[in-house]
């Protein structure tokens, strides 16, 4: 099944914001699927960003306030590349998530390797969010804006930080477009 290859998160690396919005995947034109749908789906995204993200214990309102954070990121990342206006609403979600903690980066240990590490005010879920807040922010009042896209090719809508010259999100996507552009024309020389 797609989604369980999709739980590998495996393009997982790109800023906060990113990972977290693209936690909604284009399954093909129209249709999404949402890999956070449960409480064990967030407990696995959260564990592949455990090394920038404290851990969040489970409470009533965790799922829904990375979801709710995280559709106001998917708002917001689709506006910017497309070069639109940002939505008010999802600005002020932002807003409102970053300061939900005074967070700061310190260096901790971990089974002996240092590690960058939240910590501030708030519960770890107050800090969580407030760290990808922060990520949106960074990334759309700042000079990577410039290289946000959403991956064209077919079932991907990945958002990603590309160079001038790339098109894709990856080699693999490429591919796949590729391989519908020459299908595509073969089926129009065929109805000729």
């Amino acid at each position: 099944m797609r989604s369980a290859h999709l739980l590998g998160w495996p393009w997982l690396g790109e800023p906060l914001a990113l990972d977290l919005a693209n936690s909604v995947v284009q399954v093909r034109p129209g249709t999404t699927l949402d890999l956070l749908d449960s409480e064990d789906q967030l407990d696995d995204w959260l564990s592949h960003e455990g090394k920038r993200l404290p851990r969040i214990a489970p409470t009533p309102d965790r799922l829904s306030a990375v979801r709710g954070l995280r559709d106001a990121l998917h708002d917001l990342l689709s506006a910017a590349a497309a070069d639109g206006p940002l939505p008010p609403t999802a600005i002020k979600t932002i807003n409102a998530a970053s300061a939900r903690s005074e967070g700061h980066l310190r260096l901790a240990r971990r089974g002996g390797a240092p590690v960058a590490e939240l910590a501030g005010s708030g519960t770890p879920l107050d800090r969580a969010l407030s760290a990808i807040a922060r990520s949106a922010i960074e990334l759309l009042a700042g000079p990577d804006r410039e290289r946000l896209r959403v991956c064209p090719a077919p079932s991907c809508g990945m958002f990603f930080l590309g160079r001038p010259d790339q098109e894709w999100c990856s080699t693999a996507c490429g591919n796949r477009a590729r391989a519908a552009r020459h299908y595509a024309r073969r089926r129009r020389t065929a109805r000729r």
